[in-house]
């Protein structure tokens, strides 16, 4: 649903795929590649990346690239929870990543209502923003609703919805 409301608003996104909901999601997965959107290591499963051991960290990263490599390049990592630490970004530089945060950040998972995440996101929208939203089981019919409303909002201000890549290829 999420990749259907994007296509309705000619917008592109970057989804940071979480390996094990990846391999779960092959089909999903093929069709966020073949619609022009971008994929990135989001890790192997749904935990703070900061509270992994060093080689579970290296293991899980590695793991997430292999998976997600047969569906297209992936030089993108988002920590898992937003947290990180120096010896964490300097392990993916060194890998061909570049770490990649949030400016919008709309606490998602925690405000239930899509009308005041809608909210927070017009307040914060700026040229080379970049916006986190979540999907999933709970999540997903809130974010459906909060782009329907966002998406026309930003193309109405003027904002092109882009990958991080793109925005990056701007000079963003």
């Amino acid at each position: 649903r999420i990749l259907d409301v994007l296509a309705r608003f000619d917008a592109r996104a970057t989804f940071f795929l979480i390996g094990e909901r990846a391999l779960a999601n092959e089909e999903i997965v093929r069709r966020i590649v073949e619609e022009g959107h971008e994929i990135g290591n989001h890790m192997m499963s749904d935990v703070p990346s900061v509270l992994l051991s060093r080689k579970t960290f290296l293991a899980e990263l590695a793991k997430c690239h292999e998976i997600l490599t047969r569906f297209d390049e992936v030089t993108l990592y988002r920590p898992g929870s937003g947290w990180y630490t120096k010896r964490m970004r300097l392990d993916v530089e060194e890998r061909g990543y570049r770490l990649c945060l949030a400016s919008i950040y709309p606490q998602d998972t925690r405000l239930r209502s899509a009308t005041r995440v809608a909210r927070y996101i017009r307040r914060r929208a700026h040229p080379g923003g970049i916006l986190v939203l979540h999907d999933g089981t709970h999540s997903q019919m809130r974010t459906v609703r909060v782009l329907e409303t966002i998406l026309p909002w930003l193309s109405a201000q003027g904002y092109e919805v882009v990958t991080v890549s793109e925005l990056r290829a701007r000079g963003a």
